[in-house]
């Protein structure tokens, strides 16, 4: 576009400056650019802008006043002044997955460290109201993501969105929250600790739209797009029918990303949504090891490689290590088939939580479901690290 030194202001800035006109997304930034270019963005009135490129004059209107109220000069390096960083796609550091998706963000908000963009990733989304099993098999998947030093990336929300980044933030992982608002509207409020426990873990919190937009159906789902296209794949854990999680999934199928379901229970509500991407060509699996292995991320050698000090352990030193799920083991005893209603007479647990916790261990391949609502302890040592999509669906 020519040398901008005798305009004051740097391409960068200009592109910054355009985001944040209401009303100015991806598609209508390119076209102000390309069809007015800098002098005229920086110049023209509304009726000679309109000409150039033939938006709305209400748009044009509006461009022309934020070239009154915010000075383009140096405006990245004050943003950045203020805590947010700023990555536009004409910097190194734009995520390299979002260069080829159509319609994508032209500029990226970050609070944390935009490195965590740059790392391998996957998403791991479900429904805002999980079951105690939704919210441990959330928990499980993410850390041993997070472990592997891989990022996981979901949207905030409450539920699995919440569960999968303490799951990542507990394993000393790093995690990035997509928001479906601005960066200065936090949505929703409730998650404002762990937005600052991500943070502090070396994560990220992230919007591509203006700092200040408040969250609307719109939002949410341009949100869900920009969750699939930064991960390798998208697992989602548990969503029953119209959850925002098939939305995510079907834009990853649509990008060319994996997505991988964690089975449920064919009766429960709440996997119905899985139920259906299984039939649709979903992979199903029980872990987030299964996940790593279709993706070429799994660890080498018997241990787990962390993705940073201390952040996790051997994935057998974890399996039945919640006081709950041990308790069920050691009520299950070794070669034995036990009813459910034994189980709860020996595990005093109530159905519910009984469930969650069989659930979780027959995920974690511990234990085996059989006819009759009983169910018996597998051994670890013959136990197959992952399963095929069949045995998944047992």
């Amino acid at each position: 576009m020519g040398d901008l030194d005798h305009l004051g202001v740097g391409i960068r800035d200009i592109v910054i400056w355009l985001s944040l006109v209401p009303g100015v997304g991806p598609r209508r930034l390119e076209r102000l650019l390309s069809a007015a270019g800098p002098e005229a963005l920086l110049g023209a009135g509304p009726a000679e802008l309109q000409r150039l490129t033939g938006l709305p004059r209400e748009l044009v209107d509006r461009v022309v006043s934020q070239r009154r109220a915010v000075d383009p000069s140096g405006l990245g390096e004050r943003l950045e002044a203020d805590g947010l960083h700023v990555i536009t796609y004409l910097d190194s550091s734009y995520p390299v997955t979002l260069r080829s998706l159509i319609g994508g963000p032209a500029v990226l908000f970050v609070l944390g460290q935009p490195e965590a963009l740059g790392a391998p990733a996957v998403a791991v989304v479900g429904t805002r109201k999980p079951s105690p099993y939704g919210v441990e098999v959330t928990r499980a998947v993410a850390r041993d993501l997070a472990c592997a030093g891989v990022t996981v990336i979901s949207g905030l929300a409450v539920g699995v969105d919440a569960a999968a980044h303490q799951g990542a933030v507990d394993a000393g992982g790093r995690t990035v929250a997509v928001l479906g608002s601005g960066l200065h509207r936090l949505y929703p409020r409730e998650n404002a600790g762990l937005a600052e426990a991500i943070i502090e873990r070396g994560g990220a919190v992230i919007s591509q739209f203006r700092p200040e937009t408040l969250p609307n159906e719109g939002t949410f789902v341009t949100r869900n797009r920009l969750v699939a296209a930064l991960s390798r794949g998208v697992v989602v854990t548990q969503a029953p029918e119209g959850s925002g999680a098939l939305r995510t999934a079907e834009f990853a199928r649509e990008l060319g990303r994996p997505v991988f379901v964690v089975p449920g229970p064919v009766t429960s509500r709440l996997h119905n949504g899985c139920h259906e991407l299984l039939r649709r060509g979903g992979r199903a699996v029980r872990s987030g090891l299964d996940v790593l292995e279709d993706l070429g991320l799994a660890p080498g050698g018997p241990g787990v490689t962390c993705g940073s000090p201390g952040a996790c352990v051997h994935p057998d030193a974890r399996r039945g290590s919640d006081p709950e799920e041990a308790s069920v083991l050691e009520a299950l005893g070794h070669g034995e088939t036990v009813p459910f209603t034994l189980l709860q007479v020996r595990t005093g647990l109530s159905s519910e939580r009984l469930g969650a916790a069989l659930g979780l261990l027959e995920v974690r391949g511990l234990v085996a479901r059989l006819p009759g609502h009983c169910y018996a302890r597998l051994e670890t040592s013959s136990a197959p690290r992952a399963r095929s999509t069949e045995d998944a669906l047992d």
